[in-house]
């Protein structure tokens, strides 16, 4: 029987990097986004589309594979509050993957990612500390300044634990470049544990090298994200001292 699985996040964590191991297993296929310019299908974030219901998803992406596992990989599904709800209605049963970064270093690679896609151009000390009072609409499908909130993971976590047995957590910087974490989790989605990925070490989204004096900004944002490690550490049972 087919299985679903979605890896919702979070934005420059290293999710790219975790669907392309995902899918160079022969019992895995992660689905691929269906023309225009994104880099990801976003599929329920477009109400027209799930409007259409689960036969137009899977007949749109997952057309003649026979893989054991089918996925997607949206990381704008960990930003939006509604998504799990429209998720858990066509896969109640799916397995939801986070990836998650350092807080203080995914939110300066996302504001360089901003500055890389002409989004921003203000110095990164004003930009991410100030992004809690950033009153600019932005109308697109994810906003390239939710710097400091995108960092706060246990919400979005919560969010589909809510709704789904099976939420697994993975930690960036255990996980890159890692065959035995890799292995781990082709054991976690049942699929023989013993493939070796070609792509382990394959750089994806490589962010800009971090231009200017930033160690201030990373002081600053240590201190604000201290609660948020300290209250995800206690969520998942981990030492995060990695992040520290």
């Amino acid at each position: 029987m087919t299985k679903h699985f979605f890896i919702v996040g979070v934005q420059r964590s290293g999710t790219t990097y975790l669907a392309n191991v995902l899918n160079e297993h022969p019992e895995i296929y992660v689905a691929h986004p269906i023309g225009g310019p994104l880099p990801e299908p976003k599929f329920f974030v477009y109400e027209e589309k799930v409007q259409k219901g689960k036969s137009f998803y899977e007949e749109l992406y997952f057309t003649g594979r026979s893989e054991k596992l089918l996925g997607e990989k949206s990381a704008a599904y960990a930003d939006l509050p509604d998504i799990p709800a429209k998720i858990h209605g066509f896969f109640p049963d799916a397995t939801i993957l986070f990836m998650l970064r350092n807080p203080v270093e995914r939110a300066i690679s996302n504001y360089f990612l901003s500055i890389r896609s002409e989004k921003e151009g203000r110095d990164p000390w004003t930009a991410i500390l100030g992004s809690r009072d950033r009153t600019e609409h932005y109308d697109g499908v994810m906003c390239p300044w939710r710097y400091l909130e995108r960092g706060h993971y246990a919400e979005a976590i919560e969010r589909y634990e809510k709704l789904f047995p099976n939420v697994k957590i993975l930690i960036t910087e255990h996980f890159l470049n890692n065959p035995e974490a890799i292995q781990s989790l082709y054991a976690y989605l049942d699929v023989d544990a013993q493939y070796e990925p070609s792509c382990f070490q394959t750089v994806f989204n490589k962010a800009d090298r971090c231009r200017g004096r930033l160690e201030p900004v990373r002081k600053e944002l240590r201190e604000y994200y201290s609660t948020e490690i300290d209250r995800l550490e206690d969520k998942l049972g981990i030492s995060l001292d990695v992040w520290r």
